[in-house]
């Protein structure tokens, strides 16, 4: 794999420089590990769910409607495709991020050496491997922010084209991939202004060719939403849309914002901009000389080594790779919540950054740039892949149901997703996990209120809870920092917690106590003869 990606380029070396080739590979390689970790891995919470939308609407479920969640119902619509090919094979989805990122990583590669010169694709490819697969933005086997970025990688390539030829036919393929980025999350759209703003500003076409050129992606962007709106209208999803879109607003202007928090968009630029400051001071004395009278580039030795494009032509790419950073920057910004692996999305434009600089690559150069980021990414996914396989508490709780239930009995417990796909079980309730109680000061009693009223129409069988309540509650109100800044909503949280034990407590009786949680069984249900187990070992 390595190997592979390290060919996409062929620059020509200076003699004097024959370790670039093995440097990259290990830079690369080292890089990847921040995905190769999950290879194996349990399941994290994200992926299962975001497998479970799959699931529910390629069996004819309903987002909105089946199932409540902070997502858009082209989130179930995209990862049916996945789910009907891998189902419950969570190997699977790791390994599909994977071959994600290293198409993701070829691409913006093979763009910069054909729009930046050469001699960018060394530095573009190491950056696209490191940022690509930062250990602490990459989350999960696959992460929604994955998708989204593999997408905006094929568009950024196909808008770098266009800017170098003006062919609107590129126009076309940036928009189409654009627009299936958007499915996964609208914020995709950031790149959008920055391919017009170059188009705009930093060429010197005609009139009627900026207007073809940003037409064509138009029409690009429009295909893939087009499809998507009348997909969610032909599934009657649209029912729910209103109601969806009042949530993810709800979320997102009750999120927990606060001054200390710009200090992590401040960290994350200058993890991106090290590689900046040692290419570009550090290392100023490798820029590429004059230019010779074939159009190429001497070095300090007078020999042509690289292709470097005229001024005006880079122009255009310093105006599209800084503004797509700063819009990405601020769709992050703009979500509030800003967890590490929101900042994923700023890979893209990170990595094609250092390409901007005119270096002669060398071993040392691209070693100090980016092997201190390499090797801190390396050993943070470390911990990851010493991490043995959960096959205590869930699989015993999983293995309980699958033995006591009968197909398609309704359950619930907290993060239900993964059980779900890996069984027929159907949900006890439309809502899968307490998180969503820390939406906003109303959350707990609008989720608490229709968790209960499931549970009185769907009748689940089963219902597992924790054994300590408190200490759930304990838990989020101390540690989930929208809990802890929004007093009224731990109290809140408190309530409707305690509300939903009391009923399950009425009407239900415990059956089993494993690792911690209590396994609950419908009252009527229940026979006599049937005893009390305690699985804890």
């Amino acid at each position: 794999m390595p190997t592979a990606l390290a060919q996409l380029a062929p620059s020509p070396l200076p003699k004097r420089d024959r370790r670039l080739l093995f440097v990259t590979i290990a830079l690369i390689a080292c890089a990847f590990a921040g995905r190769i970790a999950f290879i194996g891995q349990p399941v994290n919470s994200d992926t299962a769910m975001f497998v479970y939308m799959g699931k529910l609407v390629s069996q004819g479920g309903r987002m909105g409607v089946d199932l409540v969640d902070n997502k858009l119902p082209s989130v179930g619509l995209l990862m049916s495709a996945p789910y009907r090919l891998f189902g419950a094979g969570w190997s699977m989805y790791a390994i599909l991020g994977l071959a994600m990122s290293i198409l993701a990583t070829a691409a913006l590669t093979r763009a910069a050496g054909r729009c930046l010169g050469p001699a960018a694709r060394w530095p573009v490819l190491i950056a696209a491997a490191l940022f690509l697969n930062f250990t602490p933005a990459v989350f999960g086997q696959l992460q929604l922010e994955t998708i989204e970025v593999f997408f905006t990688c094929l568009a950024a390539a196909a808008a770098m084209e266009l800017l170098r030829t003006g062919d609107w036919r590129d126009g076309v393929a940036s928009g189409l991939a654009i627009g299936i980025a958007m499915w996964a999350k609208p914020t995709a759209g950031a790149i959008l202004p920055a391919i017009v703003l170059a188009i705009t500003f930093a060429t010197d076409w005609p009139m009627k060719k900026r207007l073809v050129a940003t037409t064509a992606i138009a029409i690009g962007v429009l295909i893939p939403l087009a499809t998507c709106a009348a997909l969610v209208y032909a599934t009657g999803m649209a029912d729910a849309l209103p109601a969806t879109l009042a949530q993810l607003k709800d979320y997102s202007s009750n999120s927990s914002a606060d001054a200390i928090d710009l200090l992590k968009p401040l960290v994350v630029l200058g993890v991106v901009l090290f590689p900046i400051l040692m290419l570009g001071w550090v290392f100023r004395r490798d820029r590429i000389g004059a230019k010779d009278e074939g159009g190429r580039m001497k070095d300090e030795k007078g020999k042509s080594v690289f292709i470097l494009h005229p001024s005006s032509l880079i122009l255009r790419f310093r105006v599209f790779i800084l503004a797509w950073l700063l819009m990405e920057l601020l769709a992050v910004i703009s979500q509030r919540r800003m967890y590490a692996y929101h900042f994923l999305v700023l890979a893209p434009p990170a990595a094609l950054l250092p390409g901007l600089l005119p270096r002669i690559p060398s071993a040392r150069s691209l070693l100090l740039a980016f092997g201190p980021l390499v090797a801190a990414s390396f050993l943070l996914a470390l911990p990851m892949m010493r991490l043995s396989p959960d096959t205590s508490r869930y699989a015993r709780v999983t293995a309980y149901l699958q033995t006591n239930a009968s197909q398609h009995d309704a359950v619930w417990e907290d993060d239900y997703a993964r059980l779900l796909v890996e069984t027929d079980l159907r949900p006890g309730s439309r809502v899968p996990l307490i998180f969503l109680f820390a939406n906003s000061d109303r959350s707990p009693a609008a989720f608490s209120q229709q968790m209960l009223s499931d549970f009185r129409t769907r009748d689940p069988r089963f219902v597992v809870l924790p054994q300590d309540t408190n200490r759930l509650i304990d838990l989020y109100q101390n540690h989930m920092i929208e809990m802890v800044r929004y007093p009224a909503r731990a109290q809140g949280f408190a309530d409707a917690i305690r509300n939903v034990q009391l009923y399950v407590e009425s009407c239900y009786t415990p059956r089993a106590t494993i690792d911690g949680v209590v396994i609950w069984q419908r009252t009527d249900t229940t026979t006599n003869d049937q005893a009390n187990v305690n699985l804890n070992q």
